[in-house]
């Protein structure tokens, strides 16, 4: 299966929401618009299609990768947040934060997290929550470019990135060109108080 199609209209539609879904179930990588970037993304219960994302962006699988999660719910099947952590991403929701927590679901791959943390975000798209919350699981996610290189915001950029690599992208879904924005706030929660780790386009309020 190929696809190349406009976001919106496909995942607003019910036959490409099905399609989409069914995709990523049997292992599909695709390309999609993320919060900052145009990202690569598979389902996290699919070994083989985080190997392959792996692959294509010449990343060492020793590195870890973000995951997305549709809510809450959904966040505390893979990591266990203190109280305090707890309220804190109840606060900030779906902002562009990236949260490191400790690990509760030690069955995901070993690129998804190291040392007993996970990395895990709530996209603020409500697009992409829902079809992650359809999908009934998380999504790996990581920018759509080779290590090093810088990312894709444009469909033109996107394309590119496609034609350096050899392995297929099945299924591309594109949205104009993004805008170029700081990447996300990424925030240890491990400990008894959020410690800011990258300052990015969100900021703690005082």
């Amino acid at each position: 299966m190929s696809v190349i199609a406009r976001y919106y209209s496909y995942l607003g539609n019910r036959q490409g929401r099905a399609q989409l879904r069914k995709a990523l179930q049997d292992g599909t990588v695709m390309v999609h618009p993320s919060d900052t970037c145009y990202g690569l993304a598979c389902s996290v219960l699919h070994h083989g299609a985080i190997e392959r994302i792996y692959s294509i962006k010449q990343r060492e699988l020793s590195k870890p990768s973000s995951i997305l999660v549709s809510d809450i719910p959904m966040l505390l099947r893979v990591a266990a947040p203190s109280k305090k952590a707890l309220e804190c991403i109840a606060t900030y929701g779906a902002e562009r934060v990236t949260y490191l927590l400790p690990l509760r679901d030690h069955t995901l791959h070993g690129s998804l997290h190291q040392h007993g943390t996970i990395s895990v975000r709530i996209p603020k798209q409500l697009v992409l929550r829902r079809m992650i919350q359809s999908l009934g699981h998380p999504i790996l996610t990581t920018s759509a470019n080779l290590k090093g290189a810088p990312e894709s915001y444009t469909e033109g950029e996107v394309y590119s990135f496609l034609s350096t690599i050899t392995e297929p992208v099945p299924i591309t879904l594109l949205a104009g060109s993004l805008q170029k924005i700081a990447p996300s706030t990424i925030i240890d929660m491990r400990g008894d108080h959020p410690t800011i780790i990258r300052q990015g386009s969100f900021t703690l309020p005082s």
